[in-house]
């Protein structure tokens, strides 16, 4: 692809967050994201390094896929680059892509950190650090006793697991928790992920004022 080319299929494309993918013919050569697709391909006409500039000159034409933010458009991207293994890519290529949080599809959905999701799972990401996923997880499992998978094999038996008992689960396989309360956690739980840290901070302070006025002072220390 020449620069006259090259500036013919930027002139095509949105300006939009996204992913844009470099074919020869069919075959994807390299994979990008971009907060703005058509600015970012701006700066293929002067290619940073020789790889790109080759990567350029045997591509053929330019494809690409809007999402709805830039979040998106990095997982999309990790999993374009994991599934196509393109020639021109240097990062993402091996097993490993960006961290999310996912709630499983399970009876009682657990939490847990993935670099693959379920397609059935319910997605937070992606996140550039697992610790930061790590430390979110912990503090989710520690106020609305979320169980993990690790959880429901080890209650097979009936039996509630180790997390219920240093208070990171509430077992619901072992019967500890009634069904439709542990929903109620589960929805609370992923507004907490929604939310805006001013507004789960307000929730959580609402919630320890109300555990406090039940007496229920243990509850009210683990939400402070």
């Amino acid at each position: 692809m020449n620069r006259e080319e090259l500036d013919q299929e930027i002139k095509g494309k949105p300006e939009e967050a996204g992913v844009y993918i470099f074919r020869d013919g069919e075959v994807p050569v390299y994979i990008g994201k971009a907060l703005d697709i058509r600015d970012r391909l701006k700066s293929y006409r002067d290619p940073r390094s020789t790889r790109i500039e080759k990567m350029v000159e045997k591509a053929d034409s330019i494809d690409h896929r809007v999402t709805g933010d830039e979040k998106e458009a990095l997982l999309l991207e990790a999993n374009l680059i994991k599934k196509s293994q393109p020639k021109y890519n240097t990062r993402l290529k091996d097993s490993k892509s960006y961290p999310v949080i996912q709630f499983t599809s399970d009876k009682f959905p657990a939490i847990e950190a993935t670099r693959d999701p379920d397609e059935s799972a319910t997605v937070y990401g992606p996140y550039t650090s697992m610790k930061r996923v790590q430390n979110s997880i912990k503090a989710v499992r520690d106020i609305y006793g979320i169980t993990s998978p690790k959880c429901k094999r080890r209650e097979s038996g009936g039996d509630p697991c180790m997390d219920y008992q240093i208070g990171l689960c509430s077992a619901p396989y072992a019967g500890k928790i009634e069904a439709e309360n542990y929903t109620e956690n589960l929805r609370e739980a992923r507004e907490s992920l929604e939310e805006g840290p001013e507004e789960l901070i307000d929730h959580l302070k609402s919630e320890m004022k109300e555990a406090s006025e039940e007496n229920s002072f243990e509850r009210a220390a683990t939400l402070r």
